[in-house]
């Protein structure tokens, strides 16, 4: 089925990506005054996109951990952001995290998320 190996292609490439981004100069910021520099010097718009990519990473992690998948219509959603004006994009990643959180809650503590 073809949306299945897309689905997966792109679920393998995004593990890449988030492997990658543990390192070099895009690695997480450990300390926290730190990080909160320089979210202070964006300006609101992009700062406001940037803390909701934050929230999709953690949850993206999240999913990750548990050998979860994120689900194609997450996969393609977020995809798609990079293509809206850029104050659309928070409030389209937003929409993203809030699904992916129900599907955590959905779930329940230690069950297996369904998809």
């Amino acid at each position: 089925m073809p949306d299945e190996k897309f689905h997966k292609t792109i679920v393998g490439e995004l593990g890449k990506l988030f492997w990658e981004l543990r390192k070099g100069k895009f690695a997480p910021i450990e300390d926290r005054f730190e990080y909160e520099k320089q979210m202070q010097q964006l300006p609101p718009v992009e700062r406001e996109v940037v803390q909701e990519l934050t929230t999709f990473a953690d949850l993206s992690k999240y999913f990750f951990e548990r050998n979860q998948d994120l689900g194609a219509d997450i996969v393609e959603a977020i995809f798609q952001v990079h293509r809206l004006p850029i104050e659309q994009r928070a409030v389209r990643t937003r929409e993203i995290n809030q699904i992916l959180m129900k599907r955590i809650a959905d779930a329940g503590e230690g069950s297996p998320i369904r998809q």
